[in-house]
């Protein structure tokens, strides 16, 4: 009776080792049978980039380059009319209150007496004058983008000339009321320095680099190639 007893239990221990050593078998294939699946559905299929790969390529490949614009030869001629145009407006009207300026300055600073306050309001009036027909031309040929971005962009507002220049004739006038010393009150005085500094240099540097940008648009235009209908 006990060695069958023992015969059983030894049975029983075999049968429940079995068992934990097929859970275990199973338990590691199933887990090796994922890592394989997980493994091929990574790996870049014959033939095929994966998709950084992909995205890598792509990256790295030139943009295409824009086709050249091209325009008709009526096309050409307005832009060229439109770009002479400016430049004349800034060569007569524009340069002209420029030298007139300049005029002002030497006499403020060589005449033993000041120029009158009338003279300075007649400058403000007609640099506002001379800049009014400019930006209204530059206004007509707004529809031509690139020549009105020429014509109109700057850091340095010219506008600011006539601002000034009406800025020192209400101080000149004041002193003429008071009959004060007008050279003598004007030494040093903001209002006189910032008028010299606007006309003496500024004023005739962006009416330059406003020509110098569209002699340089022009030629851009007369290079362009021209589409025939």
């Amino acid at each position: 009776m006990a060695s069958w007893l023992s015969l059983h239990i030894n049975h029983e221990t075999a049968l429940w080792g079995a068992t934990v050593v097929i859970g275990i078998l199973l338990y590691v294939a199933s887990t090796l049978s994922e890592q394989l699946r997980t493994l091929a559905s990574s790996s870049p299929r014959p033939g095929r980039k994966s998709a950084s790969a992909e995205a890598a390529a792509t990256a790295h490949q030139p943009a295409s380059t824009p086709l050249p614009k091209t325009f008709t030869a009526y096309d050409i001629e307005q832009r060229l009319r439109a770009i002479d145009e400016l430049h004349r407006e800034l060569g007569s009207g524009v340069m002209s209150v420029s030298a007139a300026g300049e005029r002002l300055n030497d006499a403020l600073r060589n005449s033993p007496s000041k120029p009158p306050s009338s003279e300075f309001v007649a400058y403000a009036d007609a640099v506002e004058l001379a800049l009014q027909d400019y930006f209204r031309a530059a206004e007509k040929h707004r529809m031509f983008s690139d020549i009105y971005e020429e014509a109109t962009s700057a850091v340095w507002d010219p506008r600011k000339v006539a601002v000034s220049a009406r800025n020192l004739a209400g101080q000149i006038f004041s002193l003429e009321q008071q009959k004060a010393d007008v050279n003598l009150y004007l030494r040093n005085n903001l209002s006189l320095l910032d008028f010299q500094a606007r006309t003496s240099g500024q004023f005739w540097t962006w009416i330059h680099e406003r020509q110098t940008a569209l002699e340089k648009m022009r030629l851009q235009y007369e290079k362009a190639p021209i589409y025939s209908r």
